[in-house]
């Protein structure tokens, strides 16, 4: 709990090659958390970590923590603040995967920065998750979503590339519909 607030934050710790961590607390509260966690005492502050060697070419990435990654004004500070790339866990369910995906689609192209962002897997308590991790370039072109197999029998993984004739699910849905069937038969 940070000082001067009555509840908890709910937050994120990267730890860094050097050895330094460093915090981020959610600045967005969604229904219940109101209840049990205080927002960030920062709001509106991105938290933009820099990685890279001391003399060499960095990458800035922005941290968000769910609901924050559906606000454009989150987007838009981590952009302000200088962000290549803008990182999010989320817990999203297959009914709500739709809608927020085309938010981190929008907040890729409308803020020029790559737009990370990693699902929950499996269900979290009561909770469903439609899984489907992906990852938008700066222009708001889908490069990739992973698909989790039901079971996993085989320890492989497989990258299907997109061609660029079609952008994202390439013609005729074939790598849609590629992963799927692997997934299916338990291949990541």
């Amino acid at each position: 709990q940070l000082p001067g607030l009555d509840k908890p934050c709910i937050a994120a710790l990267t730890l860094h090659p050097q050895g330094t961590p460093s915090l981020y607390c959610k600045q967005y509260l969604h229904g219940s958390e109101q209840q049990y966690a205080s927002p960030s005492p920062e709001a509106f502050q991105a938290h933009v970590q820099v990685l890279g060697p001391a003399n060499g070419p960095v990458l800035r990435i922005a941290s968000a923590i769910c609901f924050d990654s559906n606000q454009a004004a989150h987007a838009q500070a981590a952009a302000n603040a200088g962000a290549q790339v803008y990182a999010t866990g989320v817990l999203v369910s297959p009914t709500g995967y739709g809608p927020d995906s085309a938010l981190w689609q929008q907040a890729a192209q409308r803020q020029r920065m790559c737009v990370l962002v990693a699902n929950h897997g499996a269900p979290s308590g009561p909770w469903a998750s439609a899984g489907r991790s992906a990852y938008w370039g700066p222009d708001g072109t889908l490069l990739g979503i992973l698909t989790r197999p039901v079971r996993q029998s085989v320890p492989v993984a497989c990258l299907i590339p997109n061609s660029g004739l079609i952008h994202r699910v390439g013609p005729h849905r074939f790598g849609v519909k590629l992963a799927r069937a692997l997934a299916a038969d338990g291949m990541t």
